[in-house]
């Protein structure tokens, strides 16, 4: 039996302003997440993008570090969209610097269902 080990992760832009108050940034938001994350082989287990940080549930595949695939999340997706929508360019980053995670356990029933609770619908 293989285990997968899963993250409660909570990221907020720099300042905590509310970027995804905007549909179109928080649609672009959506498919750059996707995009990286079938490139790095991580699963997205719940989403939910509030205006002024973001909700996920990751699972990792083994050998990929936590610390790696937020890095590669954040940057990818912050280069993406500084570039699709110029007026995002403007400050000098997208994501403050920093993200909270905590590792959830065997049932992560409890935390799937506190994200979906967040925006019913937006879960994968």
């Amino acid at each position: 039996m293989k285990l997968k080990l899963c993250h409660h992760i909570i990221l907020t832009p720099r300042y905590r302003r509310p970027v995804f108050a905007n549909a179109a940034y928080a649609a672009s938001f959506r498919a750059d997440l996707e995009h990286i994350t079938t490139l790095r082989h991580v699963q997205v287990l719940a989403l939910a993008v509030m205006p002024d940080h973001v909700h996920l549930m990751l699972a990792l595949p083994t050998g990929l570090a936590l610390g790696k695939a937020m890095q590669d999340i954040k940057w990818f997706t912050s280069l993406y969209l500084r570039n699709r929508y110029p007026a995002l360019k403007s400050d000098r980053a997208l994501w403050g610097k920093r993200y909270w995670a905590r590792t959830v356990g065997g049932d992560s029933s409890r935390v799937y269902q506190y994200i979906a609770q967040n925006i019913p619908g937006e879960n994968p």
